[in-house]
């Protein structure tokens, strides 16, 4: 799975929404363990392919700080940029569903209020089990599919 990540981040553009320190909302405060008052960094990207945006990523990351460039969020994998936070993630866990694009995210995606969207929430987790990353993706699924291959 990180091998197609790191495919995807190197392939396909990147537009850099917002970016910002923010407090964690009130559902991921206790998740990632921190205080109410924490600030973590908070990234709104699009990720397009051939001038089409096809994914909303709404992220929060503790370990990227406002000293990182604007830039290297969209130029760099979310691989190469948690490699050089010194994030390890040994864990992921992530959680697929359908949702209506809302007016914000279909005005980023070029699409209708309301299509339906396949939604993707992942926690990435560290080797001692704590909160590294959370990401919020949602795709426009005549842009984009997901694959998953497990060996058992």
């Amino acid at each position: 799975m990180m091998e197609s990540l790191g495919h995807m981040g190197r392939d396909t553009t990147v537009t850099l929404l917002s970016k910002r320190m923010d407090m964690l909302p009130a559902d991921l405060q206790e998740v990632f363990g921190l205080e109410a008052d924490a600030r973590v960094c908070h990234l709104v990207r699009v990720r397009s392919d051939g001038g089409r945006a096809f994914g909303h990523y709404v992220s929060w990351t503790p370990r990227f700080d406002a000293s990182t460039a604007r830039k290297d969020f969209e130029i760099r994998s979310r691989m190469e940029l948690f490699k050089a936070h010194g994030i390890k993630i040994a864990r992921v866990e992530q959680y697929l569903s359908a949702e209506g694009a809302s007016p914000e995210i279909a005005r980023a995606l070029d699409v209708t209020t309301g299509k339906p969207l396949l939604k993707l929430v992942r926690f990435s987790y560290d080797a001692s089990g704590r909160l590294q990353d959370h990401l919020t993706a949602r795709y426009n699924s005549d842009l984009f599919s997901y694959k998953m291959e497990a060996e058992v």
